[in-house]
Protein backbone atom coordinates (compact mmCIF):
# COMPACT_ATOMS: atom_id res chain seq x y z
CA UNK A 1 0.00 0.00 0.00
CA UNK A 2 1.28 3.48 -0.89
CA UNK A 3 0.01 7.04 -0.56
CA UNK A 4 -1.44 8.04 -3.92
CA UNK A 5 -2.76 11.50 -3.03
CA UNK A 6 -2.91 13.98 -0.17
CA UNK A 7 -5.45 16.78 0.02
CA UNK A 8 -5.16 19.76 2.36
CA UNK A 9 -8.35 21.67 3.15
CA UNK A 10 -8.78 24.74 5.34
CA UNK A 11 -12.03 24.74 7.27
CA UNK A 12 -13.52 27.89 8.74
CA UNK A 13 -16.96 28.14 10.31
CA UNK A 14 -18.74 29.75 13.24
CA UNK A 15 -19.95 27.61 16.11
CA UNK A 16 -23.30 28.19 17.84
CA UNK A 17 -21.94 28.40 21.35
CA UNK A 18 -18.51 29.70 22.26
CA UNK A 19 -15.94 27.37 23.82
CA UNK A 20 -13.26 28.38 26.29
CA UNK A 21 -9.92 26.61 25.93
CA UNK A 22 -7.08 27.56 28.19
CA UNK A 23 -7.61 31.31 28.63
CA UNK A 24 -9.12 32.06 25.22
CA UNK A 25 -12.76 31.91 24.10
CA UNK A 26 -13.47 30.62 20.58
CA UNK A 27 -16.57 31.31 18.51
CA UNK A 28 -15.26 29.89 15.23
CA UNK A 29 -13.29 26.88 14.01
CA UNK A 30 -10.25 27.47 11.80
CA UNK A 31 -8.56 24.11 11.31
CA UNK A 32 -6.78 22.28 8.52
CA UNK A 33 -7.87 18.84 7.32
CA UNK A 34 -5.46 16.36 5.79
CA UNK A 35 -6.96 13.62 3.61
CA UNK A 36 -4.67 10.77 2.58
CA UNK A 37 -5.70 8.38 -0.19
CA UNK A 38 -3.91 5.12 -0.95
CA UNK A 39 -3.58 2.99 -4.06
CA UNK A 40 -5.83 0.43 -2.32
CA UNK A 41 -8.78 2.87 -2.16
CA UNK A 42 -8.34 3.57 1.55
CA UNK A 43 -8.77 7.06 2.93
CA UNK A 44 -7.47 8.58 6.15
CA UNK A 45 -8.47 11.94 7.60
CA UNK A 46 -6.44 13.98 10.07
CA UNK A 47 -6.87 17.44 11.53
CA UNK A 48 -4.46 20.20 12.50
CA UNK A 49 -5.54 22.83 15.00
CA UNK A 50 -2.74 25.39 14.96
CA UNK A 51 -3.48 27.95 17.67
CA UNK A 52 -0.40 29.98 18.53
CA UNK A 53 -1.38 30.62 22.16
CA UNK A 54 -2.09 26.92 22.82
CA UNK A 55 0.02 24.78 20.46
CA UNK A 56 2.68 27.33 19.55
CA UNK A 57 1.93 26.77 15.85
CA UNK A 58 0.89 29.37 13.29
CA UNK A 59 -1.73 28.44 10.69
CA UNK A 60 0.44 29.66 7.80
CA UNK A 61 3.44 27.59 8.95
CA UNK A 62 1.31 24.48 9.43
CA UNK A 63 -0.19 24.92 5.96
CA UNK A 64 3.26 25.47 4.37
CA UNK A 65 4.67 22.34 6.01
CA UNK A 66 1.66 20.25 5.00
CA UNK A 67 1.85 21.57 1.42
CA UNK A 68 5.47 20.44 1.14
CA UNK A 69 4.62 17.12 2.79
CA UNK A 70 1.87 16.63 0.22
CA UNK A 71 4.52 16.42 -2.51
CA UNK A 72 7.12 14.42 -0.59
CA UNK A 73 4.86 11.78 0.97
CA UNK A 74 3.28 10.55 -2.26
CA UNK A 75 4.50 7.02 -2.94
CA UNK A 76 5.32 6.33 0.73
CA UNK A 77 3.88 3.49 2.77
CA UNK A 78 1.43 5.14 5.24
CA UNK A 79 2.28 2.44 7.81
CA UNK A 80 6.01 3.30 7.82
CA UNK A 81 5.94 5.92 10.56
CA UNK A 82 9.73 6.25 10.77
CA UNK A 83 10.04 7.20 7.10
CA UNK A 84 7.09 9.58 7.31
CA UNK A 85 8.52 11.31 10.38
CA UNK A 86 11.93 11.51 8.68
CA UNK A 87 10.38 13.22 5.65
CA UNK A 88 8.45 15.62 7.89
CA UNK A 89 11.63 16.46 9.87
CA UNK A 90 13.51 17.10 6.60
CA UNK A 91 10.67 19.32 5.40
CA UNK A 92 10.76 21.24 8.68
CA UNK A 93 14.50 21.81 8.33
CA UNK A 94 14.14 22.85 4.70
CA UNK A 95 11.47 25.43 5.56
CA UNK A 96 13.16 26.34 8.86
CA UNK A 97 9.94 25.95 10.80
CA UNK A 98 8.23 23.39 12.99
CA UNK A 99 4.60 22.44 13.44
CA UNK A 100 3.58 19.75 15.89
CA UNK A 101 -0.01 20.09 14.70
CA UNK A 102 1.03 19.32 11.11
CA UNK A 103 2.81 16.16 12.23
CA UNK A 104 -0.19 15.12 14.34
CA UNK A 105 -2.54 15.66 11.39
CA UNK A 106 -0.39 13.42 9.18
CA UNK A 107 -0.11 10.81 11.96
CA UNK A 108 -3.87 10.60 12.45
CA UNK A 109 -4.68 10.64 8.72
CA UNK A 110 -2.32 7.77 7.88
CA UNK A 111 -4.63 5.35 9.73
CA UNK A 112 -6.48 4.74 6.48
CA UNK A 113 -9.85 3.00 6.43
CA UNK A 114 -12.22 1.96 3.64
CA UNK A 115 -14.61 4.79 2.76
CA UNK A 116 -17.56 3.70 0.63
CA UNK A 117 -21.03 4.95 -0.25
CA UNK A 118 -23.99 2.56 -0.20
CA UNK A 119 -23.43 1.66 -3.86
CA UNK A 120 -19.78 0.79 -3.01
CA UNK A 121 -18.26 3.54 -5.12
CA UNK A 122 -15.33 5.43 -3.65
CA UNK A 123 -16.24 8.86 -2.36
CA UNK A 124 -14.86 11.65 -0.22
Amino acid sequence: MIISDIKICKINFKIKSSRKIHYKTFNKIQNILVIIETNENLIGIGEATPIKSITGDLKKNTHRLLSLAKTNLKGCDPCDINSIHGILRNNSQKLRLTSSTAMNAIDSSRRCQPFFEQNHQRSI
